[in-house]
């Protein structure tokens, strides 16, 4: 008894030496340890393990800024990796989006918390919806040539969205109203915002964690750029109460101190394509058949697509992937991938039990999927980092449209929590044969030079050998 116990440990230390080996040389990976180490603990009575590369794709430090790494060190740590005599056999995932034209599921509709990255592709929208209210509130201050200290512009705006003409929005979001504020304006306040006028906007939806009633309005937090935009500093004057609707002396609050609209300053865009909002003055067809407002068909092209694709994996053997392994993830109805379908190449698929419910899919039914890969920025915030898919172009279709037939639906008893591996109920898993290597040649990493990269790499799973240590 005592030498079967002291043989466990022994095989327990050297797949944590393994594993330890693979996390410390990366030193981009947080949480490799913790996770592989709760894993060994369930696997050690079954004599099989895993040992894997975090499957949030390769993180880089989350408190660092950047999110550059050496590529190269990742593929010395797989040439040690698959070089070692613990190692039984690899599984190395290709991943990529693919358009399936689906109504993806968010964790606000399972009553789930995650960390904003998580969903964000799929909380994109472009909404339409008329202005009901505004207050102006700002959230800064700025010092002006006098030493004067001054609020700069700013807004909240209730707008009641126009569900049958937003053209990217979940069919079933519950709240028929919406606040969004910001700052962005226009120095001659163009396509500003006036009470009863109607609006395209694109940002991203939310969730009250309260129980449901009709007028609730949660904020739509609309797109800001990436970058510094060329902006110019305008005072707010008289004129200008009539160009936004409002009474002279209608105040602006900051903090608990109020103050006139003529006493803040706008820090005004130069150029109206930079606004995340427009003001439709007829109907929205003939807004978004004008030239001048040809981006916003592009722009919703690009949130439509992202929002209705999945991500898409591929494995040789569902169960190197650890979710399935664990038993967290297990097939509920029909079946997994058989030999055949791993060796052929069958165009066959394992979707979540989430995205079948939402979508009313049943097994047997057939999923016409475009594959396409933008890259992917990380997101860092206080819950954390993870990877999201870059905005969609033509440029980045990787493959016709095709179908795949679903032999599975699986169930995720964990499925929002991606601490330790990025699978969502909107991903979707597919035999490795049936992806053509001509569309596995599209990394989604970035090539910056000098060994610098930024994006994921594929995923890795490494099967260990069983037995006694001893052996």
């Amino acid at each position: 008894m005592k030498e079967k116990k002291k043989s466990k440990w022994l095989l327990k230390i050297s797949v944590m030496l393994l594993v330890l080996l693979l996390s410390v040389c990366s030193a981009l990976s947080c949480g490799i340890w913790y996770s592989t180490q709760n894993f060994v603990e369930k696997e050690l009575d079954g004599q099989v393990s895993l040992a894997w590369l975090k499957e949030s794709e390769f993180l880089p430090n989350s408190k660092e800024s950047t999110q550059v790494y050496p590529y190269s060190q990742l593929q010395e740590i797989y040439t040690v990796a698959d070089s070692s005599p613990h190692i039984y056999s690899v599984d190395a995932r290709f991943q990529c989006m693919a358009h399936a034209g689906l109504n993806t599921v968010v964790s606000d509709e399972c009553g789930v918390f995650v960390p904003t990255s998580v969903d964000r592709p799929y909380k994109d929208a472009v909404i339409v919806g008329t202005c009901e209210a505004i207050e102006f509130k700002s959230t800064s201050k700025v010092t002006d040539s006098d030493g004067v200290s001054a609020p700069y512009f700013g807004y909240v705006v209730t707008l009641k969205i126009d569900k049958n003409l937003s053209p990217v929005l979940d069919s079933d979001y519950p709240y028929s109203y919406v606040r969004i504020m910001s700052s962005q304006v226009m120095e001659d306040f163009s396509d500003f915002f006036i009470v009863g006028s109607k609006y395209i906007a694109i940002g991203t939806v939310s969730y009250l964690y309260i129980p449901f009633e009709e007028d609730q309005a949660p904020y739509f937090n609309i797109g800001e750029a990436d970058t510094l935009l060329p902006v110019t500093e305008v005072k707010f004057k008289e004129s200008m109460y009539e160009k936004i609707g409002v009474p002279k002396g209608t105040k602006i609050s900051y903090g608990r101190s109020y103050y006139d609209l003529t006493s803040c300053y706008l820090s005004a865009y130069t150029d109206s394509s930079f606004l995340s909002y427009a003001k439709i003055e007829n109907s929205l067809e003939e807004f978004l058949s004008s030239d001048e407002n040809s981006r916003w068909n592009n722009i919703i092209t690009s949130k439509k697509t992202v929002k209705e694709s999945v991500k898409l994996v591929t494995v040789n053997n569902i169960e190197s992937v650890p979710l399935f392994r664990s038993g967290r993830a297990y097939i509920t109805q029909g079946s997994s991938f058989t030999d055949k379908d791993y060796s052929s190449g069958n165009k066959v698929c394992l979707i979540s039990e989430q995205l079948a419910k939402s979508n009313n899919i049943k097994v047997g039914d057939v999923l016409d999927m475009t594959l396409w890969n933008a890259g992917y920025d990380l997101q860092t915030g206080p819950l954390g980092a993870s990877w999201s898919t870059k905005p969609y172009s033509n440029k980045h279709t990787l493959s016709e449209k095709e179908g795949y037939t679903v032999t599975g639906i699986y169930t995720d008893d964990d499925a929002w929590n991606t601490q330790c591996c990025a699978f969502t109920p909107n991903t979707v898993f597919v035999p490795d044969s049936c992806i053509s290597d001509s569309v596995k040649t599209y990394s989604s990493l970035t090539d910056l030079g000098s060994d610098r990269y930024t994006g994921m790499p594929d995923s890795r799973t490494y099967i260990l050998k069983t037995g006694k240590a001893s052996d």
